[in-house]
């Protein structure tokens, strides 16, 4: 039982650390980007995220609200940063097997776009590794409720 305690404690601190990186280089990026398409947001909402990144405060829930509200703000901002269009190829295959291509329309993003385009990733990569952390901590806790 002590090998399953060991790893899972050191598998739980791993998505912390991870979690707190992303947190903190995702607030550096944030204060690196020139006018962030805030929205509603007011400026000190978004400092007081910054500043909870920078810190490890990730599991905040008034993080999550700034960061899912950026992202927001960012897909409804990035249609107007569209400089062009190129189309790509894409191979498919219908539900038979039988192989096609299509052509897709792929947007070319001015700079600021491109930078929109990370900062967003960023944003869903963040929350996607922040609710991992979350959800093993949440799953140790009840683990650990019902085998008492």
């Amino acid at each position: 039982m002590s090998i399953k305690s060991n790893a899972t404690d050191f598998n739980l601190k791993a998505k912390a650390i991870l979690a707190v990186r992303h947190g903190r280089e995702l607030a550096e990026l944030m204060s690196r980007t020139s006018s962030l398409p805030v929205g509603v947001l007011n400026g000190e909402t978004l400092a007081k995220c910054i500043r909870r990144l920078k810190s490890g405060e990730v599991t905040d829930g008034r993080v999550l609200t700034v960061i899912e509200a950026m992202v927001q703000n960012i897909a409804a901002a990035l249609p107007r940063e569209v400089a062009d269009e190129r189309v790509e190829w894409h191979l498919r295959a219908d539900e038979n097997g039988e192989e096609f291509w299509i052509a897709v329309n792929v947007p070319i993003y001015t700079a600021r776009g491109e930078g929109l385009c990370e900062l967003s990733a960023r944003m869903l990569r963040f929350i996607e590794v922040r609710q991992g952390f979350i959800d093993q901590a949440n799953a140790e806790r009840l683990e650990r409720q019902h085998l008492r």
